[in-house]
């Protein structure tokens, strides 16, 4: 009852109506107070910005029984959910237990702090300025903060980092993005409409319900004049604004991306050390924020930490011994006890930044027992890793060749049905359903016969590891004046019985009146797109047009006997965490494989050196369900029956989501993000 009521409270907010029915007695101003190892209250940032305002934050502190009395470096987790009253994933005890006190502040017109909410706008970026400086004068801190967290806050650290706060000392974005246009909200131009919608208007708001419901029972004056001041917010809400911005504007996305501020100026780029996670196939925010690290200064120390997995990868073991190490060095300023870098502080510092700085996880289970593990870890010194590129040639009869097409082959065609011809490898029916029976997997789930355009390798004769992103180059033609193709790269691995599994892998999006690209920007590996209302070119329909489609980074070991496929499709719009939304009108698209027109993959290869062997890959279909081969078992990696086994075109076609689809956006998008987020009790 306090959930719905505390929800009902946030619709009236965001709806511009009243809160109270009297007016509210005025705020008490900022407040701390403290009670055995927490403080908490309110502060206030900036007067400079012209938009002061008070922020709810709360502190932890370590057991002074084993890391002393104090003070501590502190790691801030800064976000938009609750922070200031109960921390999300983990973060607390997972920071707590390595000595660190763990502080966190609700940004602007969130929970009970003060002010509008307007999705990371540049007055937010001072205000975490602001928040470090007055963490690091409390009597409980050394002076030292780093920012932590994944996801929201994995975000924030890459805005405040390039104001470079005095006190910052690193900053270990987790599941985060560089680029909101092209790596989450427009992914090739096409709107990545239930992720944004579903957190913009449900999740976000929904993620601080406990703190405003707490604060007004308790009669919080802060926390209640702060209501009032959370009326300003529904035209900055970030689904709002990306519905009135389709293109690569200025506001909202290029003057707020990590991606450009990371390098900007001597006195607006980031120069703190840098540990950044990402999860290749995370279900919310995809990796392909990953370019960050390239943007960064050269004389800036950064460390990645990259791996098939989910959202929640930051707080996989592998990945937090990597972030710990990392936080030794830069916050507590020593090594780790037993590291492999030893000596004077000096000398173990420039052990350790002599080390590969990208670790790549391969084969990551995380529901393995005992927690996630990896089948092995390779590193690199530099990202990208590679810019070797293995180019494969799309033929007639489904076949991906080494060898170019002849003069005369014939094209291939698929037809291009909204809502329909998508492999959705997402989550399972049953995190939105609880309908009896209907919990089978979306993957196992095929698109209409004739929906999708496949070309698979031949069986490869030696391991090969490919990792970074990929580019599928098109002739292509459409009976209409636009299309979105989504390509999906799958691996096939015999499931020895004398048929083949398909493990996904990857994919890419792209609105083909997108297709113009940014040559500065673009690499055979990664195409890169204007996304400028000036640049959009409608096909002519009938006519072989060439375009660049971005596959979205991976990482992965194709070993000798396995073979590679790439998929041509329409993008999903099933309610899951992306659904895109589709063109209005089918089409049917031809894929052109001839010598004047060759179409082509080019996949990020890796030069092993002679005589490299892998660790046994992982197991793939002797878990679940055994008729079909189907496994999760590799987080967001699943396997299933190769489709040449299967029935295809017995699936009901998506056409009824899209409908409804700007309320499956809010109402499946929405509560299925507030259900994956795992909250700490609160103090």
């Amino acid at each position: 009852m306090r959930r719905v009521a505390a929800v009902l409270l946030l619709a009236l907010v965001a709806l511009g109506a009243p809160v109270l029915s009297t007016p509210a007695q005025a705020a008490s101003g900022p407040t701390n107070v403290c009670s055995g190892n927490h403080c908490g209250g309110y502060f206030q940032t900036s007067v400079k910005t012209g938009q002061s305002v008070l922020l709810a934050w709360q502190v932890y502190t370590p057991d002074p029984a084993k890391f002393g009395p104090g003070p501590y470096p502190t790691v801030l987790d800064y976000s938009g959910y609750e922070p200031a009253t109960t921390f999300f994933d983990g973060i607390k005890d997972t920071f707590l237990n390595q000595g660190y006190a763990v502080a966190g502040v609700n940004v602007r017109g969130t929970g009970c702090s003060a002010g509008k909410f307007d999705y990371f706008e540049p007055v937010e970026w001072q205000d975490g300025y602001d928040a470090i400086e007055f963490l690091a004068a409390q009597p409980w801190s050394n002076g030292d903060v780093a920012m932590v967290g994944k996801s929201y806050p994995g975000i924030t650290p890459v805005f405040v980092a390039p104001l470079q706060p005095p006190h910052l000392r690193a900053i270990v974005p987790g599941a985060f993005f560089s680029d909101s246009y092209r790596d989450v909200g427009y992914p090739g131009g096409i709107q990545n409409v239930v992720f944004v919608a579903g957190w913009g208007l449900a999740s976000q708001p929904a993620n601080t319900a406990d703190q405003v419901f707490g604060g007004l029972q308790g009669l919080d004056q802060n926390c209640i004049a702060a209501q009032a001041d959370h009326g300003q917010n529904p035209p900055h809400n970030p689904f709002i604004q990306m519905n009135a911005h389709p293109f690569d504007d200025a506001d909202p996305y290029q003057d707020r991306g990590p991606y450009l501020l990371a390098d900007k100026s001597d006195t607006t780029s980031v120069k703190v050390p840098v540990m950044a996670q990402l999860a290749w196939q995370d279900e919310e925010l995809a990796a392909r924020a990953i370019d960050y690290v390239d943007r960064l200064p050269k004389t800036t120390p950064w460390r990645a930490v990259l791996m098939n997995g989910s959202h929640g990868a930051y707080y996989g073991p592998t990945a937090l011994k990597e972030i710990f190490r990392f936080l030794s060095f830069y916050l507590k300023k020593a090594a780790p006890v037993g590291d492999a870098c030893t000596g004077t502080y000096a000398a173990a510092l420039a052990c350790y930044q002599a080390e590969p700085r990208v670790a790549i996880l391969n084969d990551v289970n995380e529901s393995a027992p005992g927690g996630a593990k990896e089948t092995f870890v390779h590193r690199h010194a530099s990202w990208p890793v590679t810019d070797t590129v293995d180019k494969w040639y799309l033929r007639a009869g489904g076949e991906l060749s080494k060898t170019g097409p002849g003069a005369a082959e014939p094209a291939t065609s698929y037809a291009y049905v909204p809502g329909a011809g998508s492999n959705s490898y997402g989550t399972k029916k049953d995190f939105q359903s609880r309908i009896p029976g209907d919990d089978m997997d979306f993957w196992q789930e095929r698109p209409p016969a004739g929906t999708t355009a496949s070309f698979t390798t031949p069986t490869f004769t030696k391991d090969s590891l490919y990792t970074g992103n990929g580019s599928v180059d098109l002739w292509l033609s459409s009976t209409a004046p636009d299309t979105d193709l989504e390509a999906m790269l799958t691996e096939l691995r015999p499931d020895g019985h004398g048929g083949w599994l398909e493990e996904y892998v990857q994919k890419g999006w792209l609105r083909a009146s997108h297709r113009k690209l940014d040559d500065a920007q673009s690499t055979p590996l990664r195409p890169y797109q204007t996304h400028q209302a000036t640049d959009v070119q409608p096909l002519v329909p009938g006519t072989p047009t060439a375009m660049r489609l971005e596959m979205f980074p991976f990482s992965q070991v194709v070993r000798a006997g396995r073979r590679l496929r790439l998929t041509i499709e329409a993008p999903s719009i099933k309610p899951e965490l992306w659904g895109f939304a589709a063109l209005p009108a089918g089409a049917q698209n031809t894929i052109y494989t001839d010598a004047v027109h060759a179409s082509s993959v080019s996949l990020p290869i890796v030069p092993l050196a002679e005589g490299t062997t892998f660790p046994e890959e992982a197991p793939c279909g002797d878990t679940g369900d055994a008729a079909s081969g189907f496994t999760r078992q590799l987080t967001n990696q699943p396997c299933r029956a190769d489709s040449a086994l299967a029935d295809p075109g017995t699936d009901v076609p998506e056409v009824p989501y899209a409908v409804l689809l700007p309320f499956a956006a809010l109402l499946i998008g929405g509560t299925a993000l507030h259900r994956r987020r795992r909250q700490e009790p609160r103090a």
